[in-house]
This record gives C-alpha cells, sequence and structure tokens, in this order.
C-alpha cells in the first residue's frame, strides 16, 4: 500500500482506499476472535468507499490474486453482491493493473496527470 500512501498525499480521494487485514489461517481462537469482532471471510482485498469519476460505480472491491491463486466461494460471492450494490469489481494479479483500475477509478487518464493536478 506504499503507493496508495503516496497518492493520499497528492489526492484526497485516495483516503478512501482501504487495505481490509483479512489474509491468513487462523486457529480456533483467533477464528472465533475475527468472527466475534465482525470479520467476514470473502471480504475483498481492497475497498474504496466513494463514488468513481469514470463511470457509475458507487465504490469498488479489489481483490488482490498472486501467481495461479484462484477465488474462493466466499470471494465469489462477495464480488457479486458488491457488483449488485452498484461497486466496481475487479481481480488483479499485478501492480501495474491495480495502479491503472484505481487512475482510471479516480478519472484520470495518465498517471502524470495527478502529478500535474497536485502541483
Amino acid at each position: 500500500m506504499d503507493w496508495v500512501s503516496i497518492m493520499r498525499q497528492r489526492d484526497q480521494r485516495f483516503w478512501q482506499v482501504f487495505a481490509v487485514p483479512n489474509a491468513g489461517r487462523r486457529g480456533y481462537v483467533a477464528q472465533r476472535r475475527f468472527r466475534l469482532e465482525g470479520g467476514q471471510a470473502g471480504v475483498s482485498d481492497i475497498l474504496i468507499f466513494h463514488p468513481s469519476d469514470c463511470g457509475h460505480y458507487h465504490g469498488a472491491a479489489l481483490e488482490l490474486k498472486v501467481g495461479k491463486n484462484r477465488l474462493t466461494q466466499a470471494q465469489a460471492r462477495f464480488l457479486e453482491r458488491s457488483l449488485a450494490a452498484g461497486m466496481l469489481v475487479r481481480v488483479i494479479k499485478d501492480f501495474d493493473l491495480f495502479q491503472r483500475v484505481l487512475m482510471e477509478f479516480f478519472g484520470y487518464q495518465t498517471p502524470l496527470e495527478i502529478l500535474q493536478a497536485a502541483g
């Protein structure tokens, strides 16, 4: 999320981009605590709570995958519900695509535009 931290200094809308600490296997006690605290399996890795500038989206749910990793059933259900709620939904497998999706979501045509807007 370092890139997002940099972007937050240039564009306040990036303060509405959040990483969800939802990964990893848990033991029974940790899993129970996670559920009691409202944790839910399948929640996307990145959530954006800001309307898009590139379309008619109310926010975004981005699932990050590495290598041959695939969506779980819980992740697929979460993305389906997010799409039905009017959110942009993407499964992202590399950093360049992640950057492009966020830049387009916030209405930037090129990465240089954000530098000019900040200046």
